[in-house]
Formats: C-alpha cells, sequence, structure tokens
C-alpha cells in the first residue's frame, strides 16, 4: 500500500511466514528538478592537533578552503579550529575568499578537544545546519571524551537543534566508534578516510550533499516509537523493517520538513490490510541486520570477541545464500562482504593483532553508514569499488539515457567539456550530466559556474569510456 505527498512518498508492505512477521516501511524523497536550493547553513570544524600534521593538515585546509570557495553568496558557514584549545575563524557569515585563506594558514598544535571543536560549530548553525567535523585522533580533552557521551550530545543537537553532523576519521588513529557514532545519531555522513587523498574525495561528496537534500529529519513513528531517518536527498530512499508480535493495525506516522523549512509535514500511511510471504522484505530485513554485524565489529577488541562476531558473519552469509533474491546485485555485495569479513576475523581469531582490529573496525563503521545509506555510501578503497557500484543500483533507478544533448554546447564549449569528463544527457532547466563519480560535489559545482546553470549528476557511475565516446559522438553531432 502506498501513500504519496508532494515531496515524499511511503510504502507499507507486511509480511508473515511461520517464523516471522516484518512490517517495512519505505520512504522516499520525489526526485524534483529544483533551480534554486534552500541556502546551506554549514560549519566546518577541523582537528588541528599534533598529529595532523604534514600531509594531512595539508589537504585538509585545502578541502575546507574549496568547499568554503564553493559555496555562494547566499549561503552561510562558520570555520572552527580545535586542539586542546578551541577557536572560531569566523561566526556564520557569507563565504569568503578571507576566510578561505584563513583556513589554508591553520597550523597544528596540541592535544585534541573535539567536543569543543564541535559543539562550536554546532552552536553557530543552530536553529537548522550542517557540522563537518574532521578528526584524526581520539578524543582526550574536554567535557566529554567518550563515544557514548559524544554520540548523545550529537543526537540532542540534531533533536532539539535541526544540526546534523558529518564526521571524517582521517587516517588509523581515530576513534571509530565515536565518530561514526557521532555521525549515526547526528543525523548525518561517515567517512572512513584511509589515506590523504580520501579527504578531498570526502569533502567533494559533502559538497554534492548540501545541494541535494530535498526533505529534512524525516521520522518514522509506529505504535507510538520514534524511529528517526534523518534528511533525504532527492530521489533517495530509505527503508526501516520493524519485526512485530501481531498484524493487528496500529497507528503509522512520518514527519518531516521540506530542505531549508521549519514546517513540519505529517503522512498517515495506512497499515498494510494483509501480511503475506514477501522476499523483499526479509532481504531488508537481512540488510539491516548485517548493519549490526558491521556495528559489532567496530567494538572488536579480542580473539574471543572475534570469534563471536565471525560466526555471527558465517550465519548471515548462509542466510544470504540461501535467501530467495541470493542473485540480486544487493544480496551478492553482501555475500562477499561477509566473506571478506570472515577471513579477516579468522584471523583476529587465530592471534589477535591491535593494528589489523583498528583497520577492520574502521572498515566496519564505514561498511555500516554504507548499508543504512545506499545513496551517499563511500568508500576511499578501491577494493571496495564493486560492493559500493552493487548498491549504487538500489533506488537509483535506470540512468535514463547516454544520448548527448548537443544544447550543452551552447553553455561549455566541447573541449570543456572534455576537461570535465562529464556527458550531459538533459539540458533544461536544469543540466544533467553522467560522470564517473556521480557524488563529485566539487565537478558539480565547478560545472553550474561555468555554464550558469543548476547542474545535477545522475546517480549512477558511468565508466569513463563510456562517457569519452558520448563525448565523441557530441562532437560529431
Amino acid at each position: 500500500m502506498e501513500h504519496q505527498e508532494k515531496l515524499l512518498s511511503a510504502q507499507v508492505i507486511g509480511h508473515q511466514d511461520e517464523s516471522s512477521r516484518l512490517l517495512m516501511i519505505r520512504v522516499t524523497a520525489t526526485e524534483v528538478e529544483i533551480e534554486e536550493r534552500p541556502p546551506a547553513r554549514l560549519a566546518i570544524v577541523l582537528d588541528r592537533s599534533g598529529s595532523m600534521a604534514f600531509e594531512r593538515i595539508d589537504v585538509a585546509r585545502r578541502a575546507a578552503a574549496k568547499l568554503i570557495r564553493s559555496l555562494g553568496p547566499e549561503d552561510r558557514v562558520s570555520a572552527v579550529i580545535f586542539d586542546h584549545l578551541v577557536e572560531q575563524l569566523a561566526p556564520l557569515s557569507p563565504p569568503s575568499e578571507g576566510l578561505a585563506k584563513l583556513v589554508e594558514r591553520v597550523q597544528p598544535g596540541g592535544s585534541t578537544n573535539l567536543h569543543g571543536g564541535w559543539l562550536a560549530g554546532a552552536k553557530a548553525v543552530t536553529g537548522g545546519g550542517h557540522v563537518i567535523l574532521l578528526s584524526d585522533g581520539h578524543a582526550n580533552h574536554g567535557k566529554y571524551t567518550d563515544a557514548m557521551s559524544l554520540s548523545q550530545q550529537a543526537r540532542k543537537s540534531y533533536a532539539d537543534y535541526k544540526v546534523t553532523t558529518t564526521t571524517i576519521g582521517v587516517g588509523d588513529g581515530y576513534d571509530e566508534g565515536l565518530m561514526a557514532g557521532m555521525a549515526r545519531h547526528g543525523g548525518g555522513s561517515h567517512y572512513f578516510a584511509s589515506d590523504v587523498d580520501s579527504i578531498m574525495k570526502a569533502f567533494a561528496q559533502e559538497r554534492m550533499s548540501i545541494g541535494e537534500i530535498a526533505v529534512e529529519r524525516v521520522s518514522v513513528i509506529v505504535g507510538g516509537e520514534t524511529k528517526p531517518l534523518g534528511h533525504l536527498w532527492s530521489g533517495e530512499s530509505k527503508s526501516i523493517v520493524i519485526p512485530i508480535e501481531s498484524t493487528d493495525p496500529v497507528p503509522i506516522l512520518i514527519t518531516y520538513s521540506a530542505a531549508g523549512s521549519d514546517e513540519e509535514q505529517v503522512i498517515m500511511p495506512a497499515f498494510p490490510q494483509e501480511f503475506q510471504k514477501n522476499d523483499e522484505v526479509t532481504l531488508e530485513y537481512l540488510i539491516a541486520l548485517a548493519a549490526e554485524i558491521e556495528d559489532e565489529v567496530v567494538t572488536v577488541h579480542s580473539s574471543e570477541h572475534a570469534g563471536a562476531v565471525r560466526q555471527r558473519a558465517r550465519d548471515m552469509q548462509l542466510a544470504l545464500l540461501n535467501h530467495p533474491l541470493s542473485e540480486s546485485p544487493i544480496a551478492l555485495a553482501l555475500i562477499d562482504r561477509m566473506g571478506e569479513m570472515i577471513a579477516s576475523l579468522e584471523i583476529l581469531e587465530r592471534r589477535y593483532d591491535e593494528n589489523l582490529a583498528v583497520y577492520e573496525r574502521k572498515r566496519g563503521a564505514q561498511f555500516a553508514h554504507n548499508l543504512r545509506n545506499f545513496t551517499r555510501s563511500f568508500v576511499a578503497e578501491e577494493r571496495d569499488r564493486a560492493f559500493i557500484d552493487r548498491l549504487s543500483t538500489r533506488h537509483a533507478g535506470a540512468l535514463k539515457t547516454l544520448t548527448p544533448d548537443a544544447t550543452a554546447l551552447q553553455f561549455a564549449p566541447l573541449e570543456q567539456w572534455k576537461t570535465w569528463n562529464a556527458l550531459p544527457i538533459e539540458c533544461g532547466k536544469i543540466i544533467v550530466v553522467a560522470l564517473e563519480d556521480p557524488k563529485d560535489g566539487f565537478l558539480v559545482d565547478e560545472i553550474a559556474k561555468a555554464t550558469g546553470k543548476r547542474v545535477r549528476a545522475h546517480r549512477l557511475p558511468v565508466p569513463l569510456d563510456i562517457i569519452k565516446s558520448g563525448l565523441d559522438q557530441l562532437g560529431r553531432a
């Protein structure tokens, strides 16, 4: 049964078999072509502690400065730096070259007052805004230093003050439970930037996110229990599957607000009239359980625990292999991921090695985020690319066409499109482009500024050779 409003649609499906009853609620933000997005309210919070010296601080400040320069005059941005001390480089104000240059001159310092830095950023955008928090270390200074307290602070900021928290963990020294927890409970995204190059990539994806948010603060309320789903990009879907004891109807409410609006809207989809066996629902439930296993990987600190999680991963792999939809892209991706996890945990079970455990914990935190946020998934390492490509097919729709739109040459010459490696496939009020990395917000912003048009990348990544072939076709048009 489906219920649809202008900005959000909701689908409710019931599943029942001999062993379980499940209720799946899927919400989808309507794909809207908005020529003008609401102004952004953004706080960039950078760790400048001593461990951020050399390449890390250099790339972080360049990425932050590039983000500032990419914002429009209607946007508002604040910048905060912290070590054991917290310094606000600028209050919430229009982006400026002066602020970008200030950020580019940031130098590494002392210890890590992560809570103080984050709090200064959150206060700067209170009332509705986004904090991007970058750190490479453990919180060791300030009022709160543990993962639970900081996650609770991020949750409160999101629930009470409409502030989302996105985290970028750099290298192998940061607290993955803390950073991933703040992002999850703060309604934002989490990035494991395993090397300095991925710092820029994470900022580029956040730049795109700023312009793609269509609905904010989505919550599903079932029988009085609230399940927050965060913000949704235009066209993005998220599903939640709830085990239930009875098929007796209970109220379902979905609350949200349009991007940049304080007005709360409510959808009241009907409870399913019948419950039947539904393979899609059971697969979604397995995906949710797989995300929980990834969460448990984040807590592995001993051989015994590694063995227990390995067994859970093995059970999940078998459940996926035996599922009727085992040949679907997401099931195949998860089967491979569980196999990889099993192999790593077997090593840790035989002989616990903290260096390997640290790396696996960080990957687990990233994969947990990716499974809960298909559209905004992120990997820094090429070996995980196949997993993300499979995730990209979920709810992204098919690529409309790869036929180039020659109208694009009115806005930029062919050589410029080739320089961008961007294939324009639709030119109306908005230019739609096919990109090898559709989450490269810096490239999308560059194209928009050069063409003077609103630009949107299609969700699905397109191989570079196909883009180049399409551009050659455009040149012959």
